[in-house]
């Protein structure tokens, strides 16, 4: 039976679980070594025959990213739209009057400023994934 290989366009059926709990489902369809999923996932593939699985951790880095204290970013409430009205746990998204675009979760608030954190939101979390390929396309 044929092994997927690079440049394959295959189809599998993708299940994870992140470090945080937060579970990811979804078919997917890509061509090995394009670039579209993780490569981790796409490395899972080769080889593999339809029908087979392959089962994988990856750390952080490899995912969503660690999580970077750096990334919090302070900035004066009269900056946001509606600053005074932002809360903790709220998404943000806005241009800063320097044209810098900012996006990310309110997760503490001053009188006079809002810290916001840009990391992404599974950030610093480990994945176990399950790749079962369904098929490679023709």
């Amino acid at each position: 039976m044929r092994k997927a290989r690079k440049g394959d366009t295959v189809v599998v059926d993708f299940s994870g679980l992140m470090e945080n709990g937060t579970i990811l489902s979804a078919p997917l369809q890509f061509t090995i070594g394009k670039g579209d999923v993780l490569p981790a996932i796409e490395d899972a593939v080769i080889g593999l025959s339809p029908g087979e699985r392959k089962t994988d951790r990856v750390p952080p880095g490899m995912v969503f990213g660690e999580y970077r204290e750096d990334m919090v970013r302070e900035v004066e409430k009269n900056e946001i739209p509606h600053g005074n009205t932002a809360n903790i746990g709220t998404w943000l998204e806005f241009t800063r009057s320097d044209g810098e675009v900012l996006r990310g979760i309110v997760r503490k608030v001053s009188a006079s400023t809002v810290f916001i954190d840009t990391n992404h939101p599974m950030a610093g979390n480990h994945l176990e994934f399950s790749a079962r390929l369904l098929e490679i396309l023709p």
